[in-house]
């Protein structure tokens, strides 16, 4: 998996092709929810954030208009993956608050679980990290448990963050380690870009600071966005990327090297991943940061 441009095509022709209803009493068929929502994060991957966004919010509609609350705590799943991706934090706090009102009224321990995980996550994104680590450590469990495997080294990814988040650089990387054994027994590749670039950032808090293994996971992070298409992923990396060229004296390269991977994006302006991105860029702008080590360090 991670051939975003066919996924893109193939639901692109679902979603326009729509399916009869399975009851006409209701207005919308369940099955149609999905490949909106699958799309959204497609389309998202391939740095189109805004139209993912109109997919996202057009799938939930979807979902709703059945009235079964399984069709539409699979749709929050499914939302709460896109914010998450896209750091919406206040959005994703939103719809898994929702998550977890409705599974627990529906009594869905599942869907449950994830919606705790999603708003752990917020919380963590919000500054609370001792809340949203423990709750995330439980969902972790209750899924490892289960026997799942769906999606496991993208949730895994969410954990090892946290544990990054609160100084626990052990923990974090055994959980790491653990999604990347998983992605390659279970082939589910959508996700590398973003483990490699992970794999770099925990580099960079490990004791001793290691810029170079730091360096090789960016690099390779980059290497397979640009493989997959998958520009949001390759803007991460290339901005971690060139922030590490610019503190070893590489800023001109640096600023060069993000320049032509910012200059692709036509949309997502306001996203956090493209201001962050914008945001070095003028950094390495400012006239002391083409020739010397960046002041800034992380």
């Amino acid at each position: 998996m991670g051939d975003f441009a066919t996924a893109r095509s193939f639901l692109a022709q679902r979603v326009s092709t729509r399916a009869p209803d399975l009851d006409p009493l209701l207005g919308a068929d369940i099955a149609d929810a999905g490949p909106n929502l699958y799309l959204a994060r497609t389309l998202l991957i391939l740095g189109y954030p805004e139209q993912g966004y109109r997919q996202c919010r057009q799938g939930l509609e979807t979902a709703e208009k059945t009235r079964q609350p399984f069709a539409i705590v699979l749709a929050l799943v499914n939302t709460c993956v896109y914010y998450h991706l896209c750091k919406d934090w206040l959005a994703l706090r939103r719809d898994s608050e929702r998550l977890i009102a409705l599974a627990s009224e529906k009594a869905m321990p599942a869907m449950l679980n994830k919606g705790r995980g999603f708003r752990a996550a917020a919380l963590i994104a919000e500054g609370n990290a001792t809340e949203g680590l423990e709750t995330l450590k439980s969902c972790y469990e209750h899924d490892v448990n289960a026997g799942y495997l769906v999606m496991m080294p993208y949730y895994e990814s969410i954990l090892a963050e946290a544990y990054l988040s609160s100084g626990n650089v052990e923990d974090a990387r055994r959980v790491l380690d653990d999604s990347f054994e998983r992605a390659t027994s279970t082939g589910e590749r959508w996700f590398d870009a973003e483990l490699y670039r992970l794999k770099g950032e925990f580099a960079l808090q490990e004791p001793g600071r290691d810029g170079d293994l730091a360096a090789e996971s960016f690099g390779k992070s980059v290497e397979i966005a640009g493989a997959q298409a998958a520009k949001w992923w390759e803007l991460r990396a290339a901005s971690r990327l060139a922030r590490l060229w610019a503190e070893r004296g590489a800023g001109e390269k640096a600023h060069g090297f993000l320049t032509h991977v910012r200059d692709w994006f036509t949309e997502g302006f306001e996203t956090a991943d493209v201001r962050e991105a914008e945001a070095l860029l003028s950094e390495l702008e400012r006239a002391t940061l083409y020739d010397t080590p960046s002041a800034r360090r992380e």
